[in-house]
């Protein structure tokens, strides 16, 4: 159980959203790469069947994108990066962004928890309001089991 990476932990907090891991970071769905040896067009999802295929084709740009950037989870290209076109209203109806919260220590703890943009702003600022998932061996977090909540350690 050791192996379990940030994209799997990613996937269970979706799911059940206990913690602070809860960055987004998908395939594009709708992503075709083009094959040129046949002309095909091929998806995320067939990238990610063998690793021999990710290894030749994340790195490869296909249609003015590279694969990685459309296929992050299958490339292992997820990241933590601020939304820099987020923004949100304040409580004086001032349009704010990640930065804004960054610049006055103490707005973390006010704003990163509240509700705007359609998701938390935790979500879309997760570097400003350390909410980056790392591959950190004493990260701790809490999975709901049936009998009790107990706190669990990869």
């Amino acid at each position: 159980m050791r192996d379990i990476n940030c994209a799997l932990l990613l996937l269970l907090f979706t799911i059940f959203p206990y913690g602070q891991c809860t960055t987004v970071c998908e395939d594009d769905i709708k992503y075709r790469l083009l094959r040129l040896s046949d002309q095909s067009l091929r998806s995320c999802e067939w990238v990610a069947y063998t690793k021999g295929r990710q290894e030749k084709w994340c790195n490869v740009s296909s249609k003015g994108q590279k694969v990685k950037d459309a296929c992050p989870v299958t490339c292992n290209n997820c990241s933590c990066i601020d939304d820099v076109d987020f923004k949100f209203s304040t409580n004086k109806l001032k349009m704010k962004g990640c930065s804004w919260i960054k610049a006055i220590p103490g707005r973390s703890g006010k704003w990163c928890n509240r509700s705007r943009g359609g998701g938390k702003i935790r979500n879309f600022c997760p570097v400003t309001c350390n909410n980056c998932c790392t591959d950190d061996a004493d990260y701790e977090f809490n999975i709901p089991l049936r009998t009790s909540e107990k706190k669990k350690r990869l």
